[in-house]
């Protein structure tokens, strides 16, 4: 009979050779003519070592698996956030370990343990600025996951801003904050500020509609937010403004602030009246003038030798225009007078004035070259005006070169001329003014129209 001890289970019996003569602990077999030896074997026997977390998702645990008696085991448990360890207990609830790494001995059966956590508290600890000028609830011990409902109440004189965290970031802007308990302490700000009456400078101003300049006044207050709204009626409409878009602060010095009003023709009519209202005190009220003023067209009309010239700079009233291809430039202008300057590379600079009263304008300008012109008594040029072949004629024969400019300057051909006669084919050029330049020993110039 083979029985096996603790922790132990019987595997099989074995003769001399090794060989397997029983399968089971009790072998009855007829002794031989000869001694018997005999081997009883055993093996270690697999046990488990189960762990489990409590409360749920309260932390990780390693160790869990199959050990034989008698082996080490090193169990380790390991908070998750928000979560404090407390202790190792057994199948029967009892501590066996109060700290995380536990380690011990394999017994001879099943181990159970349960890893216990717990919910670490967290403060919510919240404060008023200034100094007296609300009061807070909410205040207290949570634990991560738990809501929190915080509520700031301002006192007398004093109007709720909003609540700022630890490193002064605004986390809401009205006076009941609910968040949930994040795995932290929570350190809150509640901001007041004192609630002050204000009084505005100017009453009224005007708006034109051709010269939009938007209506200011000057506020004084001691605090840039005091202005809680601006309403306006539009017909029978009431319109509460928009703090940028229909209006603009911009505070000065703390204690005073310009107020910008931003009005568009949605809004224009003969007079619009904004009441402004402040944390406390009398509403404040400023009437915008619209006003509405006549343009009149003045029309430029650019040439040179009775040619429209196209690209010619027009400076009037702080404007620079363009003549197109017809050379014509045009503005529209209130009544009034306005000097103007009219340029162009390759000719000279003309300034004048113009008077609009009530009336279109046409202002006509004939530009003179730039380039500057001799006579060339030695040479003839005809036929002038020419359609298609300019012919020059002259008494020697000296090799000179000829070139043709625009009437802007601009070099468009080159030749030589080493003979008494030159015909020039010019069919390809647009009609205008056109210079020819011929340099040899001294230089001569001539003009010609092409037609």
């Amino acid at each position: 009979t083979a029985t096996a001890n603790e922790g132990y289970a019987f595997v099989n019996w074995t003769n001399a050779t090794n060989e397997v003569v029983s399968s089971t602990p009790n072998y009855e077999f007829t002794m031989p003519a000869n001694d018997v030896a005999l081997t009883a074997n055993f093996e270690l026997v697999d046990l488990n070592v189960t762990a489990t977390v409590n409360p749920e998702n309260s932390g990780v645990i390693t160790g869990n698996g199959i050990y034989n008696m008698g082996n080490p085991v090193s169990m380790t448990a390991t908070a998750n956030e928000g979560y404090a360890f407390v202790n190792w207990t057994n199948a029967t609830n009892e501590v066996v370990s109060s700290t995380p790494n536990y380690e011990f001995t394999m017994p001879a059966n099943d181990v159970a343990l349960t890893a216990n956590f717990e919910l670490v508290d967290f403060n919510v600890t919240a404060t008023v600025n200034p100094e007296n000028s609300g009061v807070i609830t909410g205040n207290g011990i949570y634990n991560m996951g738990n809501q929190v409902s915080m509520t700031a109440t301002a006192n007398e004189g004093y109007a709720f801003v909003n609540w700022t965290n630890a490193t002064n970031e605004v986390v809401s802007s009205t006076p009941n904050y609910e968040f949930t308990m994040p795995a932290n302490d929570v350190a809150l700000t509640a901001n007041f500020r004192a609630l002050l009456s204000a009084t505005i400078s100017s009453t009224s101003g005007t708006f034109d509609e051709n010269n939009p300049e938007n209506p200011t006044t000057v506020i004084t207050w001691n605090d840039a937010t005091a202005v809680t709204s601006i309403v306006t009626n539009v017909g029978e409409e009431q319109i509460e403004l928009e703090l940028g878009t229909d209006y603009t602060i911009a505070d000065i010095n703390g204690t005073t602030a310009l107020l910008t009003f931003i009005i568009d023709e949605s809004k224009g009519e003969t007079e619009i009246v904004c009441t402004i209202a402040f944390d406390y005190g009398e509403n404040a009220q400023y009437t915008i003038m619209y006003i509405s003023v006549d343009l009149w067209i003045v029309t430029f009309n650019i040439t040179a030798a009775g040619v429209p010239i196209s690209d010619v700079e027009v400076l009037i009233d702080g404007e620079m225009l363009m003549t197109n291809n017809a050379g014509q430039a045009t503005i529209e202008l209130q009544n009034g007078d306005y000097p103007y300057t009219i340029s162009k590379d390759g000719f000279e600079t003309t300034e004048g004035a113009i008077t609009v009263n009530n009336a279109i304008e046409t202002i006509n300008v004939e530009l003179i070259s730039g380039i500057v012109f001799q006579s060339a008594p030695s040479v003839k040029l005809y036929p002038n005006p020419v359609m298609d072949i300019v012919t020059l004629e002259r008494n020697t024969s000296e090799s000179v070169k000829v070139e043709i400019y625009s009437n802007s300057g601009a070099l468009i051909k080159t030749t030589v001329w080493d003979n008494d006669i030159l015909k020039l084919n010019i069919e390809d050029l647009k009609n205008g003014m056109f210079h020819i330049r011929i340099i040899g020993t001294t230089i001569e110039n001539l003009r010609f129209i092409k037609q």
